[in-house]
């Protein structure tokens, strides 16, 4: 009963941890927040929950080192205060941290999975829907790991399920894509394009242009694996305008690489050529020379397919190879400034 009431009065703050569908570098200042506001108030459980999020925050950001220090942190603070939904919220973020950094490892994933299946048994008994969500879901994404397609359906529905219950239109959507993914392993693309679509209208509904963007790319390169180039074409073209509204062009650079894929796919080498030279103007124009090299090097590559020597050749050098060289220099000349 002990451990219900202190739940009762930190479930709110237990919610705020887990990183759903949310960028890293926006979690981390979360959870420095939520730490901060702890510190402050002498709120140790509060600690708990900042550290458990930062954790998770610099796993994401392929921190393992720095994220490990954070749980275990977390964790003997736990062990001292005796919180119960702390714990719950350590074991999440380890499952999570093992699963990211398996390598497919069985050892590792079978620790994921242990770390899951006990959070999810006390955030079931503290009453944390929203915590038994995020288990789940983490459950689902070791089996994904492991391929094991059947199991990582069942808890990626069931997790969809609770969010659907709890109202959380962001999370939901963030879980049909994690759907798709999982129809993908069998792999079954009509059925993961039809998870993305439903994750499209949600973000829709949301006014998240920056995630319909993601999702129609994604969906992009679903149909371009299930060989329909014109949806592939049609839901990658959508992508473009949103990341261009956005000013994303890193973003919309994905995106039309993708498309002179398709467009080489098709056998239709003056579209890709013209894309290519697109791709090599928009990283011009952003000032970004490192990418602007490398498209000049893919354009060239492009007009090789479609045996224009004298032309792969004028794209690919001197500017290409100059920038490129130019950049090796000024890196090898900031590590020796770096080192002495």
């Amino acid at each position: 009963m002990a451990a219900l009431s202190v739940a009762a009065g930190t479930m709110e703050q237990l919610d705020r941890m887990f990183i759903i569908g949310s960028k890293a570098d926006v979690a981390l200042k979360e959870a420095e927040a939520l730490m901060a506001a702890g510190a402050r108030a002498g709120d140790q459980q509060l600690t708990v929950l900042g550290l458990c999020k930062a954790g998770d925050a610099l796993g994401l950001q392929d921190k393992p080192q720095e994220a490990m220090e954070k749980l275990r942190a977390a964790k003997e603070l736990c062990e001292d205060i005796g919180f119960e939904p702390g714990e719950a919220a350590v074991n999440y973020a380890m499952a999570r941290l093992h699963a990211r950094f398996s390598g497919k490892d069985e050892e590792l994933l079978d620790k994921a999975l242990d770390y899951a299946t006990d959070a999810l048994a006390t955030f079931r008994s503290l009453g944390s829907r929203r915590g038994e969500a995020a288990a789940l879901m983490t459950i689902g994404d070791v089996h994904s790991i492991s391929k094991e397609q059947t199991k990582a359906l069942q808890y990626a529905k069931e997790a969809l399920a609770v969010y659907q219950e709890i109202g959380d239109q962001s999370a939901t959507a963030w879980m049909q894509l994690k759907l798709a993914e999982d129809h993908l392993l069998k792999p079954d693309a009509r059925r993961a394009a039809g998870a993305i679509r439903k994750a499209i209208s949600l973000y829709q509904e949301l006014k998240s242009t920056e995630d319909e963007a993601l999702s129609w790319h994604f969906l992009g390169q679903v149909e371009a694996f299930a060989q329909d180039w014109l949806k592939s074409v049609e839901a990658s073209t959508k992508a473009r305008e949103l990341f261009r509204s956005l000013r994303d062009y890193k973003g919309e650079e994905k995106v039309m690489n993708h498309l002179v894929q398709v467009h080489l796919q098709r056998e239709q080498h003056a579209e890709a050529v013209q894309l290519a030279k697109e791709i090599v103007t928009l990283n011009h124009e952003s000032g970004d020379r490192k990418a602007e090299a490398e498209a000049l090097l893919s354009l060239g590559q492009v007009l090789l397919q479609r045996n224009e020597h004298e032309k792969a050749f004028k794209a690919q050098t001197p500017t290409a190879t100059t920038t490129i060289s130019s950049l090796w220099r000024g890196s090898t000349i900031t590590a020796i400034m770096v080192s002495q």
